[in-house]
Parts: structure tokens; sequence; C-alpha cells
């Protein structure tokens, strides 16, 4: 049992008779159910699996009261323990009948299952070259897409995230992206590792990310460069944890959240919620890697000669 911002997830195991759950015999093996306990306590049972000895279609107990009712008991048992968020417990139950003659579900006892010990260490950073673009799902309207689209090549540096400071994530950066007018325009910049860029108003800053666990930073990267308006501020922002398991210490680009932001010197129009034209002066989109490009297919001429004034990529037969 888990207990996670005031819900309660919990996997039941159960078994008919004396049948052991833990080390199930060949043959026996249990039931599955999972519970979802929320904030006011009302259980939720999913059936996962069933048990291999009882009837096809039976249940180990009484479907769906019996589980709704340990639910109950566990939320209480959670309570009680004071279990904080992220703590997980491991319980044992038993469906007994009363004197009554009523079945009963009796916890017997309750421990804490120990977390293992995790060695924390600073992210590094594999130097190697990666191309992003523009994600165009459901993180912006079509109006800043269409004007942040970009191809954007960077060449990441190579050691601890923590050292890198004023010099930024990159030592290379190439942006392919529309000016003004609709005109193709590349900008490129290179950063030394004092974080002098041969680029306007350049300027790396670390800005803590509030509310995120673990916790994690924003490295934000800010320069000056064309854009759809003429010229625009250009941020580039990559999330990164602060510290990681040292199993998980070597990152990519693709284990860094990417965001663009393009802050116009003139407004630039939008349509609003309420289907009326408004303007802003910041569009905001997600980046992440580019799509592969595939080669295109080569059709091959079946019983006749190749043409070798065919173009590139493609077949013509005579």
């Amino acid at each position: 049992m888990q207990v996670t911002d005031g819900s309660t997830n919990a996997r039941v195991v159960s078994q008919i008779g004396a049948l052991s759950v833990t080390n199930a015999a060949p043959g026996a093996e249990p039931e599955l159910v999972d519970l979802y306990i929320g904030k006011s306590g009302e259980a939720s049972p999913t059936f996962v699996s069933a048990s291999t000895v009882v009837p096809l279609g039976a249940k180990v107990m009484a479907w769906p009261t019996d589980y709704v009712a340990l639910g109950e008991q566990l939320r209480s048992v959670a309570t009680a323990w004071k279990a904080a968020s992220g703590e997980q417990l491991d319980l044992e139950f038993k469906r007994v009948d009363t004197p009554s003659g009523a079945p009963a579900i009796v916890i017997k006892q309750v421990r804490p299952l120990a977390k293992p010990a995790v060695s924390k260490t600073a992210p590094y950073l594999l130097g190697v070259s990666v191309s992003l673009c523009t994600f165009e799902g459901e993180s912006g309207d079509v109006w800043e897409i269409a004007r942040a689209k970009v191809r954007l090549t960077l060449q990441l540096r190579a050691g601890r995230v923590d050292s890198f400071g004023a010099a930024g994530l990159f030592a290379q950066l190439a942006i392919r992206h529309r000016g003004p007018g609709g005109t193709l325009v590349e900008t490129k910049a290179a950063v030394d590792a004092s974080g002098k860029a041969d680029v306007a108003a350049w300027s790396v800053a670390k800005v803590p990310t509030p509310g995120w666990d673990p916790p994690a930073s924003d490295i934000v990267h800010s320069f000056q460069a064309p854009g759809p308006a003429g010229t625009a501020t250009w941020t580039l922002r990559a999330r990164v944890a602060d510290s990681v398991a040292v199993q998980q210490a070597l990152l990519t680009a693709q284990d860094l959240q990417w965001e663009l932001s393009l802050e116009h010197a003139t407004p630039q129009p939008f349509l609003g919620w309420d289907a009326k034209m408004q303007v802003r002066s910041k569009d905001t989109v997600r980046l992440w890697p580019c799509a592969r490009r595939w080669p295109r297919a080569r059709r091959r001429c079946r019983g006749r000669r190749r043409s070798s004034a065919a173009p590139p990529g493609r077949a013509a037969c005579r």
C-alpha cells in the first residue's frame, strides 16, 4: 500500500483457505486486485487476475463488498499510521466469520517497507549534437506554433551541469526560422567556456523550478536575433534535475524539457478563446527531437533500363 497526496493505492493479494500468497505452490496462483482509496475514503476495486484454485468466474472474497470494506480499513490504517506521501506499508489481513455469521475483514499486522538507499549526484550532460524542432501538438495555438516554427541544432557541452555556469548547456547554436516577410533565416552563435557569444544580448541564468519534485532548475539562454516581425528576444529554456541517482547520471537532450519563447518588438495577432482577434508580444512553444527523415523509396524498373537523367531519389524508366 502506498500513500500519495492524500489518496491511497494498494495491490491486494488474496487466496482461499490456508494457501500461501507469498510462496504460492505450483498451480495455486493467488487473486490480484488493485484498490484506489480517494481522499474521501471511498474505495474503488479493479480486478487484475483470478485465483487458479477457485471455480472459473468466482472470486476469493465477495465482490465488490469485501474489497470496499478492506479499502476503508486500509485508509484508516494509513491515517492512524500517519503515513507520509510516498511511504509504503505492507499489511496482512484475514476474512473471518463473526459469531453473528456475518463476515468481517481483520487487519493482522502492519509494517513499513524500507526504502532503498539511493546515492545522488549532479547530472552529467553528454556532449553530442542534437536537432530540436517545434512540437506541434497540444502545447500552444496555431499562431505561436507558426511564428515560432524552428529547426534548432545544438552542440551540447560535456560535463557536470552544475559546472557550466554562464557558459550554458551548449557551445554552438544554429536556428533555422522565418524572418520578416516569411523569408528563411538561419541564426548561428558560438559560445566559449567563459560565456561569451557572438550574438546580441547573450545571457545565461539558472532559475529554480517551484513545486517540482524532485527539485529541478531551468537553464535559461537569452539572445536577440531576427524574428517574424523584426528583431526579437529569443529565450531557450532547458529543465534539468538538480540531482539524480548515480545510475541515471548521464543525460542526453531527450532527458531535458525544452521550451522556446519569442518576445516580439511589436504585438502579434492571435485568436482568443472567445473567437476574437487579439494581440500579444510573446509566443512560447515546446521543442522536441526532430523526426527522422527517411530516404525516398526508389521504384524499380522491371524489365526496362533506368534513365541516367532521373533526379536523385526517383526512378525513371525507358
